[in-house]
């Protein structure tokens, strides 16, 4: 889409029409990307809130399909390096499925305060997760000989490249595509701003706009704050 964009700037006959078709599809892969975090939201949700526990057990116990599909191949250094973004990128999604989840629970229970068994379970299947990476690539490392040191090695390969990148594309260094995330943290805050307000409150709409406001302002000042961080942290790792 990027690249059709460059076309179009620079005038080239019938890039206007390849910008329309690449923009509706990437729309549409986008939209369909949010709606499968969704669903993953609302399957994690209906295990959570489930009165048999086995139905959790399961999905955490799925986990480990993952190691046995990954073990027993001959993987490379690329690939691994692959595989650690995708393991990130991955994380990274489940915090943005369980945050969902989480809202969800304290919207549907009407209070500001998580139910202490959706914060336990989610607690336990975040650190299910980062178990099964470690002994994932623990053992994925003794089958293929790959030393512990060459995660330092990829340390710095990314911090190499995220000292030459721009701040506001270091997420592409990681393949990570953040539009669809977003849709889901933006549905979570959605929910949580409508929790327990009270419409014909003027006064608690105002406030609630103001910490919308006031919120989206903090954002807008740390985004650049922290590409600059993490550019200054890459920086001082390298040398």
């Amino acid at each position: 889409l990027s690249g059709t964009c460059t076309l179009w700037v620079a005038g080239r006959r019938g890039a206007g029409r390849q910008l329309v078709s690449d923009a509706i599809v990437a729309f549409f892969i986008t939209v369909l990307h949010a709606v499968m975090l969704m669903c993953q939201g609302l399957v994690l949700a209906v295990a959570l809130n489930s009165k048999r526990n086995g139905l959790l057990a399961l999905l955490i116990a799925n986990n480990f399909v993952e190691i046995k599909g990954a073990v027993f191949k001959r993987w490379d250094v690329p690939r691994i390096w692959g595989l650690v973004c995708q393991d990130i990128v991955e994380r990274l999604h489940l915090l943005a499925v369980i945050a969902f989840v989480v809202v969800e629970d304290m919207d549907s229970a009407g209070s500001w305060v998580p139910g202490p068994n959706v914060l336990w379970e989610s607690g336990r299947i975040l650190a299910s997760e980062v178990v099964i990476d470690i002994l994932k690539h623990a053992v994925l490392g003794k089958f293929n000989d790959v030393r512990p040191g060459i995660y330092r090695e990829y340390m710095k390969d990314l911090c190499d490249k995220a000292v030459a990148a721009q701040s506001h594309s270091l997420h592409k260094l990681m393949a990570f595509h953040h539009l669809a995330p977003g849709c889901l943290v933006l549905r979570t805050l959605t929910t949580l701003f409508w929790l327990k307000l009270d419409v014909g409150d003027l006064k608690q709409v105002v406030v609630r706009v103001g910490a919308v406001a006031c919120v989206w302002a903090v954002l807008l000042l740390v985004k650049p704050v922290m590409g600059y961080t993490l550019k200054m942290v890459a920086h001082r790792y390298v040398v």
